[in-house]
């Protein structure tokens, strides 16, 4: 028989005759675990608005520097299913302009508002272009299918496979990748073979599209002190 196989007979021999004072040890130390918890002082609840120094510069900095714009999210849904398609995305274009249109004649202006232009101008880090108000997926992909030498079209006149082709392009290039983060989630993707070019080609059910309004021309006052 083995030294250690003698050694834990032994120490189980023991331990059964012992079993009171095993349990006595094992509830002795479990009491001196809780009892600090027991008699220490409570904080209290996490409050709703807490303070301190990360806390108070924020407020600051808010109270500082209003804000010089307004957002206004809107969400796009496709009648069949999908977004990315040439008659959805330049019929979301003909919508931006003609909205650009009415605000520069003063027609977005609504109650006691006076008729002039209220969209922002802007960089729009998204799509990497110049806005003038409003901006979407539809922009860029009508820029990279005009400025692409292998597409050489335009949104208006490009082909389904041409959109899909500059969609991917869009999405996989790391200056403009994040435009990813406009589509739905529910958005697909496939490896497909589409003009000669092996591509991902996306599918997506919804599309955000962003309009940036002036605060100031809205009557919201950009002074910290009259807010």
């Amino acid at each position: 028989m083995h030294a250690g196989t003698t050694g834990w007979r032994a120490i189980g021999s023991w331990l059964e005759r012992n079993a009171g004072i095993v349990v006595a040890a094992v509830l002795g130390a479990t009491l001196l675990l809780v009892v600090p918890l027991l008699v220490m002082e409570s904080r209290g609840t996490a409050s709703q608005n807490p303070t301190g120094e990360v806390f108070d510069l924020q407020k600051e900095i808010d109270d500082t520097f209003a804000s010089p714009f307004h957002p206004v999210p809107m969400l796009l849904e496709a009648r069949d299913g999908d977004v990315l398609t040439q008659a959805v995305l330049y019929e979301l274009l003909r919508n931006e302009d003609a909205l650009r249109a009415a605000d520069q004649r003063g027609k977005l202006a609504v109650g006691n508002l006076p008729e002039q232009p209220y969209l922002l101008s802007y960089f729009d880090l998204y799509t990497g272009l110049p806005s003038d108000g409003v901006s979407s997926l539809a922009d860029a992909v009508d820029v990279a299918l005009r400025t692409d030498p292998t597409l050489n079209t335009t949104l208006a006149d490009a082909s389904d496979e041409q959109v899909k082709r500059a969609i991917h392009r869009l999405f996989f290039s790391p200056d403009t990748r994040t435009l990813r983060d406009a589509v739905s989630e529910q958005a697909t993707s496939e490896t497909r073979v589409v003009g000669g070019e092996k591509i991902d080609y996306w599918s997506a059910p919804g599309l955000a599209v962003n309009a940036l309004a002036e605060n100031e021309n809205l009557g919201l006052s950009l002074d910290p002190a009259t807010t």
